[in-house]
């Protein structure tokens, strides 16, 4: 009876934290323990995390300074006891069955890296979409994938858009320790994927499950509220190059693939976009129109953006409007955004009707 181990790291999170970590609680398998790694919170999560650390005895409370959330999964990774790790964020939860569904499908097949399903929870508009592996295989079953195998079940997630993160993944302790895996630390969301495709390279196995364990909050937070990144555009781009070294390492050629790099390089450049209107970020047109002048003369962006501008309404704004140059294409996005910011309500209604009327989105009241 193999062992689970959660790690959950803990920032300011208190309005959040007990639905995260009641899931855990009531986890259907036994064989868990669950490490809270609270990274300094101001709040009060450090009160929340001892109370269910002195309520459960397979609970367990790493206090620490504040790093960030790739310091605090790397500080709950050095308590894990489990022979499997799964990371949890703090306003997020998990159904209760994941534990059993992981220990049978995933753990007894003793696949170095194990993927499931989840659900994205829009709070605001009152609906969820469903992010499974249905192009796989059917509901509640799973495949095995030996090293020979690996790049089909890569082409998989990303067909299904679900490669990049680490909290709908279990990985073999031994495998990470071994092969000094290990999240960079540098305060960026996109350090999930470095984590993967370091991973992803080095397993020698990997099972797919086809079961929705994990529930993801998605706050679309406004812009003006998030802190301006200097070197954003870099960083982004840096992450397409991890995706470029992971297609090599599986030869991952195909059109089907090509599209699928095309959609994340463009997705990693839009990024860099709302960046510019942040409320620390420079002000005035000509430090705004820097980060389009980068995007306009990366020919791999604009190669990319070329390819899918029929996938998004934005994509196709954008890919036009770069037609015009840098100047026209700031100014257009800085009413863009003074809109976006300025009249959420009304921004909101538009994106709720939007995801209402999209693929895969059901009604949550």
């Amino acid at each position: 009876m193999k062992k689970i181990s959660y790690v959950v790291a803990v920032y300011n999170t208190e309005k959040y934290l007990r639905r995260c970590l009641d899931s855990l609680a009531e986890q259907s398998y036994e064989n868990i323990e669950v490490i809270i790694v609270n990274d300094g919170s101001t709040d009060n999560s450090p009160a929340i995390c001892k109370e269910y650390a002195d309520r459960h005895r397979n609970f367990v409370c790493v206090e620490k300074e504040n790093g960030g959330l790739s310091d605090a999964r790397n500080a709950g990774l050095r308590h894990v006891t489990g022979e499997y790790v799964v990371f949890v964020d703090s306003d997020d939860w998990c159904e209760i069955s994941q534990s059993t569904t992981l220990a049978e499908k995933i753990c007894n097949v003793s696949a170095d890296i194990g993927v499931f399903g989840y659900y994205s929870d829009f709070s605001k508009e009152h609906i969820t979409k469903e992010f499974s592996l249905d192009n796989a295989c059917m509901r509640g079953q799973s495949l095995y994938f030996d090293r020979d195998n690996i790049s089909t079940a890569v082409r998989v997630l990303e067909s299904a858009g679900i490669f990049n993160t680490v909290w709908n993944k279990a990985y073999r302790t031994d495998f990470i320790r071994n092969n000094d895996i290990i999240f960079e630390m540098d305060g960026m969301p996109g350090e999930d994927l470095l984590f993967n495709v370091d991973a992803f390279i080095l397993a020698k196995s990997v099972c797919l499950c086809n079961a929705l364990l994990y529930h993801y909050m998605f706050q679309d937070e406004i812009t003006l509220s998030r802190k301006y990144r200097s070197d954003l555009y870099e960083k982004n781009m840096g992450f397409c190059v991890a995706r470029k070294k992971l297609y090599s390492c599986y030869n991952l050629t195909s059109k089907e693939d090509i599209n699928n790099f095309a959609i994340n390089c463009v997705q990693y450049g839009f990024a860099c976009i709302p960046n510019t209107f942040r409320k620390d970020a420079p002000r005035g047109l000509t430090q705004r129109k820097e980060i389009f002048q980068k995007l306009s003369y990366n020919k791999e962006f604009h190669d990319s953006l070329k390819k899918v501008k029929h996938e998004d309404i934005q994509y196709r704004i954008l890919f036009y409007l770069m037609k015009s140059g840098p100047t026209i294409t700031c100014f257009s996005y800085s009413m863009i955004m003074w809109f976006r910011n300025n009249l959420s309500w009304f921004y909101n209604k538009l994106r709720a009707k939007k995801y209402k009327e999209a693929k895969g989105f059901t009604a949550n009241e």
